[in-house]
């Protein structure tokens, strides 16, 4: 996953991420998928880069949401 911002909603924290291994069926069609953090496993950093989609704008999904960290 390629996360592009860390937010916080009700007290939990979320992570707006592109998932890089999903089939796409256009480039249009890309978007950022949002998990929170607590349900996901194996959570790790890596070394690893990636360029930001091309759409993305460092805005929280919902009004309210605390933008934490993006990119």
């Amino acid at each position: 996953m390629a996360p592009h911002l860390l937010y916080e909603r009700h007290g939990d924290l979320f992570v707006g991420a592109f998932n890089l291994s999903k089939a796409w069926r256009s480039e249009a069609e890309r978007q950022l998928g949002h998990f929170k953090l607590r349900g996901l496993g194996d959570v790790a950093l890596s070394d690893e880069t990636f360029e930001p989609l091309p759409t993305y704008e460092a805005v929280t999904p919902r009004a309210g949401d605390t933008l934490v960290f993006a990119i």
